[in-house]
């Protein structure tokens, strides 16, 4: 069905190599922890926290929460918009071309769903349209593109950890269906215990979803 350590660039080449240093920065994280922590089961700005690491590694530069204009919800287009944060700003060189570079404006949400969950392909499906309509807020500078990036960090309880890797295939096959994205994915070799929740976290998906135009 597929592995539980890889990624597909889709129609993002570009990003290829932020992708694959975000896994290995998730599994540095958990190897440098003793499997003991991982970055995947706080809230959203520390997952995002690692994309952006993975975008240095990966020979750019990134910049988050940085002020931004951004149009308040349900304003009409053409509006000068308020400054607010915007999540995340990533640069890559061009290959080939002296000063050309892929610049990306980025907004990002989380969810936790169950990894187990028959509404789990519903629930990405929804995260990745909410931060669409988010992205979308933003407005442009004139020279970058805008990402929507949908980080999940997938939960199951004690009784699911028998078929914990079967879920774990189950819910690659649903990343690798959706159309028109990059997504990465990283699943621990066994899943991690928040032992303040009682609750096991395998690991970490990533969906970059580029918005037409600017």
């Amino acid at each position: 069905m597929g592995t539980l350590r890889t990624f597909e660039a889709g129609r993002l080449p570009e990003l290829a190599p932020m992708l694959r240093e975000w896994i290995r920065a998730n599994a540095s994280y958990v190897k440098q922890c003793e499997d003991s922590d991982a970055p995947w089961w706080f809230n959203e700005r520390a997952a995002l926290s690692v994309v952006a690491a993975a975008a240095w590694l990966a020979g750019g530069i990134a910049l988050e929460e940085y002020t931004a204009p951004k149009n308040r919800a349900g304003a009409k287009s053409g509006s000068t918009g308020e400054l607010t944060r915007c999540d995340l700003f990533m640069s890559f060189r061009k290959k080939g071309r002296i000063g050309g570079n892929h610049n990306f404006i980025c907004e990002a949400k989380i969810i936790w769903p169950e990894l187990d969950s028959p509404k789990l392909a519903q629930r990405i499906h929804q995260g990745i349209d909410k931060v669409r309509r988010d992205a979308r807020r933003t407005l442009n500078d004139g020279y970058s593109r805008k990402l929507g990036i949908l980080l999940i960090s997938p939960w199951v309880n004690r009784v699911g950890m028998d078929d914990w890797r079967e879920h774990a295939l189950r819910s690659v096959e649903v990343l690798k269906s959706l159309d028109g994205v990059a997504a990465a994915w990283f699943f621990a070799k066994r899943p991690l215990l928040w032992r303040g929740r009682g609750e096991y976290y395998p690991g970490s998906a990533l969906v970059i979803s580029p918005l037409r135009g600017r």
